[in-house]
C-alpha cells in the first residue's frame, strides 16, 4: 500500500522465514579490469587473458580495451578469450572497461548448448566416485541437490583467507562442515553430472554489503563460485547459488537469482581455467578490479570490417557487443549468418565472398585460491590459445 508517496510492503509468514525483494528489471554495472602479463621465457609467445562473457543472465558492453588484442575468441564454454602477443621477456598490462547489465532470469538464449564433456568426471567433480553417486542416485534432481546442499553444509568462515585448499565434491560431502563457496559449487556440479544433468562452475564479482549473509570465498580480488545446470526443457543454462541459499537463512537461490552475480568466467571444459580477472597481479595486495553501480552506459553498436589475407577473407567485430545470430547480405545474393562473434572476433567466411553493406540493426541493452604470483603469470604466459 502506498501513504503519503510512501510504499509500505506486508509480509504474511513464518517468523523464521527469510525473503528478498528485488526492484526493477535490472542492474547496470561498470566494471574496471587490470591484467598484468608477462612472458618470463626466452620465446615470443601468445598469450589469453578472460574477459566477463555474454551469459543467459548478464549482456556486456565492451568500452575500451587497451591495448586490442590480436584476435577475440569464444571458447567451447563461452568465455570471451583475448589472444595477446608477447615478446621474450616482455611485461604488458591490458585494462578494460566494459558494462555488464544483470538480471534475475534468463533474458536471452545463446547459440551455445552443452556437450557431453558437461557429464564428465574431472578434478574438483569426481561423478563416478561411491559417495557421490550413490547420493546422486537418491536425490536424483537439480533441486534436491540444492537442497541438500543448503541443509546438510555448513559455511566455514574460517577457511576464508589466503591458501584455503579447495576440497572438490568427494572430500566436501565427506566433511560437510568445512564448505566455502568452491564447496557447495563442486559438489552441487558432480551430483549433478553423476545424474545425468549438464552442469558447469561459474567464478565471478558477487555484490555484497553483508559478507556474513553473502560471503566471498575466493581470493582473487572478493569473488564469488556458483553452479549452472542445462535445463533441458527451458533450453537454457540456470544459475543457482546454495552457498548463498545457506547463509542468508533461506533466500531462495534456486527458483531465481538476483542482480549481484557478475559472471567473470565459465568452467566446464575445464574446471580451474581461465582464470578469473583478479587473479592476473603483480603482487597479492594489488587492486586490479573496480565494480561500481552504474546509471549510463555508452550505447550498443554493431559492425564489422572485412579483411583478406592469402588464406582468405575474414569478417571483424569492430562493434562494442557480441554478433549473435548476425545476418550479412552478401552481393552474390546469398546471406550467411555470424552464429556469435565477440568484439576483436574474426570468423573466416568464403575466400572469394564479397560482402555487402552489413544492415544497421537495432539491438537492446540488455542487460582461486590465489597462487604465487610467479606461478599464475608464468602459466597464464604458457598457455597458448587452442
Amino acid at each position: 500500500m502506498q501513504d503519503n508517496a510512501v510504499t509500505k510492503y506486508f509480509y504474511q509468514g513464518f517468523p523464521n522465514d527469510s525473503i528478498t525483494l528485488l526492484f526493477g528489471e535490472s542492474q547496470l554495472y561498470q566494471l574496471e579490469l587490470t591484467y598484468n602479463l608477462a612472458n618470463p621465457t626466452v620465446s615470443s609467445t601468445d598469450t589469453e587473458i578472460a574477459l566477463p562473457p555474454e551469459t543467459a543472465y548478464q549482456h556486456v558492453t565492451l568500452d575500451t580495451l587497451t591495448p586490442a588484442p590480436k584476435n577475440m575468441v569464444l571458447d567451447k564454454d563461452g568465455n570471451w578469450l583475448a589472444i595477446y602477443p608477447l615478446k621474450s621477456q616482455e611485461n604488458k598490462v591490458v585494462k578494460a572497461k566494459l558494462y555488464l547489465t544483470v538480471y534475475p532470469h534468463p533474458f536471452q538464449k545463446l547459440p551455445i548448448v552443452p556437450s557431453k564433456a558437461l557429464l564428465s568426471q574431472i578434478k574438483y567433480w569426481e561423478a563416478n566416485s561411491a559417495i557421490v553417486s550413490s547420493l546422486a542416485e537418491k536425490l536424483k534432481t537439480p533441486l534436491n541437490f540444492y537442497n541438500y546442499l543448503t541443509e546438510n553444509f555448513s559455511y566455514a568462515y574460517d577457511r576464508v583467507g589466503v591458501g584455503a585448499e579447495r576440497l572438490g565434491a568427494e572430500r566436501a560431502l565427506a566433511n560437510p562442515e568445512d564448505a566455502i563457496c568452491t564447496e557447495f559449487t563442486d559438489t552441487f556440479i558432480a551430483l549433478a553430472r553423476s545424474a545425468g544433468v549438464s552442469a558447469r562452475e561459474v567464478n565471478g564479482y558477487a555484490h555484497t554489503t553483508n559478507s556474513s549473509l553473502k560471503p566471498l570465498g575466493l581470493e582473487t580480488d572478493v569473488l564469488h563460485s556458483w553452479p549452472e545446470y542445462y535445463d533441458e526443457n527451458q533450453e537454457t543454462w540456470v544459475a543457482i547459488d546454495p552457498t548463498w541459499g545457506k547463509t542468508t537463512g533461506g533466500i531462495d537461490y534456486f527458483n531465481k537469482m538476483d542482480f549481484s552475480h557478475l559472471a567473470f568466467v565459465i568452467h566446464g571444459q575445464e574446471s580451474s581455467y581461465p582464470y578469473p580477472a583478479g587473479a592476473y597481479k603483480k603482487d597479492l595486495n594489488e587492486k586490479t578490479i573496480a565494480v561500481t553501480l552504474a546509471d549510463t552506459k555508452v550505447e550498443d553498436h554493431q559492425s564489422y570490417s572485412l579483411e583478406d589475407d592469402k588464406d582468405g577473407s575474414y569478417i571483424v567485430n569492430t562493434g562494442n557487443v557480441a554478433l549473435i545470430d548476425y545476418k550479412v547480405g552478401l552481393d552474390s545474393g546469398k546471406t550467411i549468418t555470424i552464429k556469435y562473434l565477440p568484439p576483436y572476433g574474426r570468423e573466416q567466411i568464403q575466400k572469394d565472398s564479397i560482402l555487402a553493406k552489413a544492415p544497421s540493426l537495432p539491438i537492446i541493452p540488455i542487460v582461486v585460491s590465489v597462487l604465487a604470483v610467479s606461478l599464475i603469470l608464468f602459466y597464464v604466459v604458457s598457455r597458448r590459445k587452442k
